[in-house]
């Protein structure tokens, strides 16, 4: 389903099914793709020499996931601008103004705010909060460098599992 100027025009009709691109150029990039959404002016790309083969991405305002290439697949990019540097990443969740933009072939990769963000190639990072920035993999970021409090009303637990831990011996306490 295309809507608007140039949406979905590159999508091949035997290789692509069940794709939906809303706006001018949305879904542009979408070669054999399948069940993409892009809703937006250039979400999910205006760049027709960078074809998406991947599927399930879903990208929702003006320029969001405006670089997906090749196998991208699995990615959701809300906002204006979300995750619009992604190119191969895989299974990405960018929600906010400009949120996720510098990822590039990260995966696994969650950034929830305003301008949050996460590094480019790295994977299982995750920034939540206005302008908070995971730095590599496997770390979590909760706020920005303005956040002066950072309350919990409930005790926070760190889960302890033996099938993580090696050197295990018993205590004499």
């Amino acid at each position: 389903t295309a809507m608007g100027y140039l949406a979905l025009t590159h999508a091949s009709h035997a290789d692509a099914d069940r794709n939906t691109a809303i706006g001018l150029a949305a879904g542009q990039a979408i070669l054999q793709g399948n069940q993409n959404t892009a809703v937006g002016g250039y979400a999910m790309g205006e760049q027709t020499s960078n074809e998406i083969t991947g599927n399930n991405n879903t990208c929702l305002g003006y320029s969001s996931g405006y670089a997906l290439e090749g196998a991208a697949h699995s990615n959701t990019l809300v906002g204006m601008s979300a995750g619009d540097a992604v190119t191969t990443g895989y299974t990405n969740t960018c929600i906010g103004l400009e949120a996720g933009e510098t990822i590039t072939t990260g995966n696994s990769n969650t950034a929830i705010g305003g301008h949050s963000d996460c590094a480019a190639t790295y994977a299982n990072q995750i920034a939540v909060g206005n302008g908070a920035t995971a730095s590599g993999s496997n770390v979590g970021i909760w706020g920005n460098a303005s956040i002066s409090t950072s309350n919990i009303t409930v005790d926070w637990n760190v889960t302890s599992d033996r099938r993580i831990k090696k050197d295990i011996e018993d205590s004499d306490i």
